[in-house]
C-alpha cells in the first residue's frame, strides 16, 4: 500500500518496517507542482517496501499532468511480485497513454525486510549512489549500466533488467533525478557525479536525517542558486525493525486491500493496487527474497 508518493516540493522522513527513508522535493523554479515523481509503498504485512523516482520531459507545471498520470501507474502496478513485471507494465501505459514525445526516466527499488537486500530497475535514469559503511566512503553503483533500459514512454517492448545488493547496517542508498547532476549547467559547470561524490565525502553518514538537506545547500553554495530544474532525492537505509507474521496481520492485509478497491471503484482514491495473482505473489511475503546472495556490490537478475 502507499505509504508517501506526489510530484510537490517534499521534505520529510518515513520509517517503514525495516527501512528508513528520507525524500527531498522541489519543483522547477518553485512550482506547486513539477516532473518530478517519488512514490514509497510497504506491503500491508511490512516485509517488501517498493519505491520510485521518475523525471518526466519538461519542467514544473508543464510536466506536471504526466508525472500525475505516472504516480497513478506506479499504484496501480505496484503489488506486481517481479519488478520487471513492473517497469514493464508501467512502459506499456504510459507509451499507450502519454502525449506523444512525452517520455520519463525512473529507477525502481524493491527492499527486501527479512534479508535487507535491494532490487533496482533503471529506465533511461542516473545511478544510485552507494555508502558502505565499513569503508566510510560514498561511490557509484557498480552495477547500474547492467541494469538500465529505455526511459518509459518510448518502446513498449523494452523488456527491463534488475540487480540486487545487500545493504549492511548503516549503508545507504541515495536516488536522484538528474537535476542534482545538472545543477550549474547554465553556467557551463555542470555537477556531474564526481561533483556530488565530493559533497557528499564532506557530510556526516550518522546523520543521515539532514544529509539531503546538507547536499542542496552544498549545491547552492557552489553555484550561488538551486538547479534550475525539479529536483528529487531519495535517500535509504535499512531499520532494525522486522515484522513478524500473524494471522491478524494477514486478515487485516485483505482487508486493506478490499477497502482499496472499493475506494477506487467510488472513486474516492486512484487506481486500486491489486495483487498479482501468481504463486510467486501470493507467497513472497512470507519468504525470503528469491535468489538471496551474501553482501556483494554485484548482484543477479533473479528468476
Amino acid at each position: 500500500m502507499e505509504v508517501f508518493g506526489g510530484y510537490d516540493a517534499v521534505e520529510t522522513g518515513i520509517a517503514m518496517q525495516g527501512l528508513d527513508a528520507w525524500v527531498y522535493g522541489r519543483p522547477w523554479k518553485g512550482d506547486r507542482a513539477g516532473g518530478d515523481v517519488h512514490y514509497l509503498s510497504s506491503c500491508a504485512t511490512g516485509r517488501i517496501a517498493r519505491m520510485l523516482i521518475a523525471d518526466v520531459s519538461g519542467h514544473g507545471l508543464e510536466a506536471a499532468d504526466a508525472a500525475h498520470q505516472l504516480r497513478g501507474l506506479m499504484r496501480r502496478y505496484v503489488n506486481h511480485f517481479d519488478q520487471r513485471r513492473v517497469a514493464g507494465a508501467i512502459n506499456r501505459s504510459f507509451v499507450r497513454s502519454s502525449a506523444t514525445g512525452t517520455f520519463a526516466t525512473a529507477i525502481l527499488a524493491t527492499f527486501w525486510t527479512p534479508t535487507d537486500e535491494i532490487d533496482l530497475t533503471l529506465a533511461g535514469h542516473p545511478a544510485p549512489l552507494l555508502y558502505r559503511a565499513d569503508e566510510a566512503r560514498w561511490r557509484i553503483w557498480p552495477d547500474a549500466e547492467t541494469a538500465s533500459g529505455l526511459p518509459f514512454g518510448i518502446d513498449e517492448d523494452v523488456a527491463y533488467a534488475r540487480r540486487r545488493l545487500r545493504l549492511g547496517p548503516r549503508d545507504m542508498l541515495l536516488l536522484c533525478t538528474d537535476g542534482l547532476l545538472e545543477a550549474g549547467a547554465n553556467r557551463r559547470e555542470m555537477l556531474g557525479v564526481e561533483g556530488v561524490l565530493s559533497i557528499l565525502e564532506r557530510l556526516n553518514p550518522e546523520r543521515p536525517e539532514a544529509l539531503l538537506g546538507a547536499m542542496v545547500e552544498g549545491v547552492r553554495m557552489r553555484f550561488g542558486a538551486l538547479p534550475d530544474d525539479d529536483l528529487t532525492l531519495l535517500l535509504l537505509r535499512p531499520n532494525a525493525a522486522k515484522p513478524k507474521i500473524t494471522l491478524a496481520r494477514g486478515v487485516s492485509t485483505g482487508w486493506r486491500i478490499a477497502r482499496e478497491v472499493v475506494r477506487s471503484a467510488l472513486g474516492r482514491g486512484g487506481p486500486a493496487p491489486l495483487p498479482e495473482v501468481t504463486v510467486r505473489n501470493v507467497a513472497g511475503a512470507f519468504v525470503a527474497s528469491p535468489n538471496s546472495t551474501r553482501k556483494s556490490d554485484t548482484g543477479t537478475t533473479g528468476a
